[in-house]
């Protein structure tokens, strides 16, 4: 019988105990162990960092036994230095990754909540300790009451891990999941100071010259400069996606979805279908998968291909740089959803602030949450830039959705179904006519000028169409027959309309007109027969597209 796939568990113990399948991380362990006492690790969201904290919990607690939960893992087979680690250690384990509050007044009380619940939940013995000095006694106890008073949350890590070196005699393990969290709702909703300067405190009373430190690991998305919340303490070991250290720990290797895909029967012929969907993120040296991505798709095969991680997030700061920021990345964007590489530097230290007019800021976002992947770097000097792309067809509906949404909130368009609907029963003319009186009203000049017309109608029809998802396999820029088509949607039932779609402006530099350009826009589907994947497909009824663009001009014609 198959094993149950741990969908929505981050709790190593339930997941072991469980019988979850369980891709073996372990030896994480040993990673963390060689490198330096305090190790700050950042990747984007749902890529096993609050798993692999809780394997580490586990491991290091010395409050109950539980050797049982890591027989037969990796890290067993690593030797006595390790796996004398075991269980030697108490442990605080804090996860900022719910604290989202609109306000500073309620992140706050978030924030208390969640220290007065850890506190309860896995030390309800201090409380009563006798050894306890009057200062901690007065702290623990306020918090216990959950007292407004900032100074007892702030300082509580360095505080607790005295205690509790002293209650167990032994050095105590700090784990902070996610504090970045905090961080990036505040700088959304205008609280970033009080924020940045509660974090600072926390960090830095628990790990600066901490005598009764063992190991402190922090996870995040984002590595915050330093000189905004890590300079309250010695700088910790730092490992970005770019690094090579820890690159395997975090995300699935190629190997192991071939061996997921392989216990849960699935078709040799669907490996091809999860690598264009879910994987091309580049972490170190190695190709890594989504994991929850491929979780999803495992444990619900009928589906198929589906979006799972974009669902996960909230996308408002991205939305927010996108289309009303200053750092002015619209043509970037559009040669990103039409497929392109952009080479751009890369910083791994993030400054909010510059995120409003920086462009190197803004790429180290979008790659550190996951939104791109980098490769061939090249160095000058200190700078490092390297070529950045959307890494696969489930994040390319993230900026096909945001095109879409920014669209619908510029033309106050509630729907664009009877667009839509034209498109997919193969009436162009009515297409064409929507298609036209949309642009006429919605796009500026700026939008559409001549230098990058194609990429914008091309990133605006990627987020139109994208709304077809249920019934349609959204394909672009993909190899086909001779050449590379500009969009294709490939029905998943062979009643309905297979699509190609090509889009060119006008050469004006050999004085080309709109009719020229549709005339050569129809000429490649011919010629370069874009229309061959869907005819290996046996899709029986196809629409050929042509469409010519210049400025607020649209011409369409269907190819026969």
């Amino acid at each position: 019988m198959k094993q149950q796939l741990p969908i929505g568990i981050s709790d190593f113990e339930e997941i072991i105990k469980g019988d979850y399948y369980f891709v073996d991380k372990s030896l994480f362990i040993k990673e963390v162990i060689d490198h330096a006492k305090i190790i700050l690790i950042t990747r984007p969201r749902r890529f096993g960092k609050t798993m692999n904290l809780s394997m580490l919990k586990y491991f290091y607690d010395c409050q109950e036994d539980y050797h049982h939960l890591f027989e037969d893992l990796a890290i067993q087979s690593a030797g006595e230095r390790y796996m004398g680690k075991q269980g030697q250690h108490p442990v605080i384990f804090i996860s900022f990754k719910d604290i989202k509050a609109k306000t500073w007044e309620d992140a706050l009380g978030q924030i208390i909540y969640l220290i007065r619940e850890n506190l309860s939940q896995s030390f309800p013995f201090l409380f009563d300790w006798e050894e306890l000095n009057p200062l901690e006694k007065e702290q623990l106890e306020a918090i216990q009451k959950g007292e407004n008073n900032q100074i007892y949350y702030s300082s509580i890590l360095k505080s607790l891990s005295a205690i509790l070196a002293r209650y167990h005699q032994q050095k105590t393990v700090i784990l902070i999941d996610e504090y970045d969290t905090p961080i990036h709702a505040a700088y959304i909703h205008g609280y970033y100071e009080e924020m940045i300067a509660f974090m600072r405190d926390f960090l830095s009373t628990g790990f600066k010259d901490n005598i009764h430190l063992e190991k402190g690991v922090i996870t995040g998305i984002l590595q915050i400069a330093k000189e905004s919340i890590f300079s309250g303490f010695n700088n910790p070991d730092m490992y970005s996606l770019l690094a090579p250290e820890m690159a395997d720990h975090f995300g699935f290797k190629e190997s192991e979805v071939a061996q997921m895909l392989t216990d849960f029967e699935f078709e040799e012929s669907q490996y091809e279908e999860v690598k264009q969907w879910y994987n091309g993120y580049v972490f170190g040296e190695h190709i890594i998968y989504n994991p929850w991505s491929i979780i999803n798709y495992v444990g619900h095969p009928k589906r198929g291909p589906h979006p799972y991680w974009v669902n996960t997030s909230n996308n408002a700061l991205l939305k927010q740089l996108f289309f009303t920021g200053g750092a002015n990345i619209e043509e970037d964007l559009h040669s990103l959803i039409a497929g392109k590489k952009l080479r751009r530097e890369i910083s791994e230290n993030l400054i909010f602030r510059e995120l409003e007019y920086q462009p190197e800021a803004v790429w180290t976002l979008l790659l550190f949450a996951g939104y791109l992947k980098a490769e061939n770097m090249q160095r000058k000097r200190a700078v490092r830039s390297y070529e950045l792309s959307i890494p696969n067809e489930e994040v390319a509906h993230v900026y096909e959705r945001f095109i879409l949404n920014w669209v619908s909130e510029q033309s106050k368009v509630r729907t664009f179904d009877p667009m839509l609907e034209a498109l997919i029963a193969g009436k162009v003319e009515i297409f064409e006519a929507w298609f036209a009186r949309f642009v006429l009203n919605v796009f500026s000049f700026h939008d559409t000028q001549a230098s990058e017309a194609e990429s914008f109608y091309h990133a605006f029809l990627l987020g139109l169409v994208v709304r077809l998802q249920d019934e349609y396999i959204i394909k672009s820029n993909r190899e086909s027959g001779l050449g590379r088509y500009d969009l294709m949607l490939v029905p998943k039932e062979e009643a309905q309309l297979g699509i190609v779609i090509e889009i060119k402006r006008p050469q004006r530099n050999k004085n080309q007109s709109l009719e020229d350009a549709l005339k050569f826009a129809a000429e490649q589907i011919q010629q370069n027969q874009y229309i061959a994947e869907l005819q290996q497909m046996n899709i029986p009824h196809i629409l050929k597209l042509a469409i010519a663009v210049e400025g607020k001009e649209v011409m369409m014609q269907e190819v026969s």
